[in-house]
């Protein structure tokens, strides 16, 4: 009994320093949970009766691996993925399922079991590659979900642009709504369905080429987290992705892995100011008003499905603005030229908000005249009308 109690300090001990280095290594989420599973285990260890002390030390043995897998795995697997043609990951974490028709899966490079007609739908296979800090995600192209503007928001006619593909994602009926999703009949906002969305081709060779909405080890996206769905894989690959699941399946086998959608954006911030209107008084000797209309907010520009071709001006969602606000800030090299500090001085409230228009007067003296300027960003497709302005005489 001795070297029982014994064994018993000592595994405390450990385990107590296990969980503070934890602490300081991963997520405040992954560590909240363990430490709710294992101060109840040992308040229950210190009022145990002897001879049931082994039993509970084995509990604590399986909290101390699990405690071991999420520090390994922090690192390794708590990141964000996409999905590739099966065999070229440069770094593959899982081989999962999403439901296709078969000549979707043909283009996304996937497999499949059995024969199947050309629009017939089909559990695809693809692997599923670590978006990397550094190198190649892939060696061909790689899929993410399209961003909420290139999503059909209707029920869509059969895709043919080689560039994009068509899938389903079961999720909540309102988080598909946040994607632009589509389904079938009237689910109530909470409600699982199938979520049909489209996905996105790019270049596996440089992450920088990732622009969409991707998956993501549960708790772990590095931008908003606008969704939580599912994709098949198998139970200890779903467990290696920091994925949840429901029941009790075996190692090898194949169930609905839950995990987190994130939107990932890639570019580069730059800004301008740029004139919105001009407003002449030089013609007269009297002070004049001069009322001038401009945009605030973030907005996306992409090309028009429509035969006359141009662009169309799409406000982004909430998340997609909040991804852009951290993008600015962060950047050392936007508001050389402009002058203006993007990490204090911007507006966020309103400049990555959903678009607006506003007004303003301004009083233009006699025999003058000046042009208005806003403060304009830009990265990659996305602009970003800003709250600043300013008068510059001509």
């Amino acid at each position: 009994m001795l070297a029982v109690e014994v064994n018993q300090e000592m595994f405390v001990r450990c385990f107590v320093r296990m969980k503070s280095h934890m602490s300081k290594h991963i997520s405040t989420t992954k560590y909240l949970m363990f430490d709710q599973a294992s101060t109840e285990l040992l308040k229950q260890l210190a009022i145990l009766p002897s001879n049931s002390i082994l039993t509970h030390l084995q509990k604590m043995v399986k909290m101390l691996f699990a405690v071991v897998l999420a520090l390994v795995f922090e690192n390794s697997f708590g990141c964000r993925l996409v999905a590739a043609k099966v065999g070229t990951c440069n770094t593959k974490l899982a081989y999962g399922i999403i439901r296709t028709e078969h000549f979707n899966c043909v283009k996304m490079g996937g497999a499949w079991n059995g024969h199947s007609g050309t629009h017939d739908w089909m559990y695809c296979h693809l692997d599923w590659c670590q978006i990397s800090t550094t190198g190649t995600v892939a060696s061909g192209k790689v899929w993410a979900v399209c961003e909420f503007d290139l999503q059909p928001q209707t029920t869509p006619t059969r895709i043919t642009d080689f560039l994009r593909s068509y899938g389903i994602v079961p999720m909540v009926r309102s988080e598909c709504d946040k994607l632009n999703g589509v389904y079938n009949g009237n689910p109530t906002n909470s409600d699982w369905t199938d979520c049909h969305l489209r996905w996105c081709q790019f270049e596996g060779s440089n992450k920088l080429e990732i622009d969409g909405i991707v998956t993501a080890s549960v708790g772990q996206c590095s931008g908003p987290q606008v969704a939580y769905g599912t994709i098949r894989l198998i139970s200890r690959e779903c467990t290696q992705l920091g994925g949840l699941w429901k029941g009790h399946p075996g190692a090898l086998d194949w169930m609905n892995c839950y995990l987190d959608w994130c939107v990932m954006i890639n570019c580069e911030p730059s800004d301008e100011w740029q004139i919105i209107q001009i407003c002449d008084n030089k013609g007269s000797s009297a002070s004049s008003e001069c009322a001038i209309t401009y945009t605030v907010g973030t907005s996306t520009t992409h090309s028009s499905s429509s035969t006359s071709g141009g662009s169309v001006s799409v406000s982004v969602e909430q998340s997609v603005g909040v991804e852009l606000m951290g993008i600015f800030s962060a950047s050392t090299t936007v508001g050389i030229t402009t002058g203006i500090d993007w990490s204090t001085n911007i507006g966020s409230s309103e400049t990555f908000s959903t678009s607006v228009e506003k007004s303003v007067k301004v009083i233009v003296p006699p025999h003058k005249s000046i042009k208005m300027q806003q403060l304009i960003g830009y990265c990659g497709r996305y602009k970003v009308n800003t709250v600043h302005y300013r008068n510059v005489d001509i």
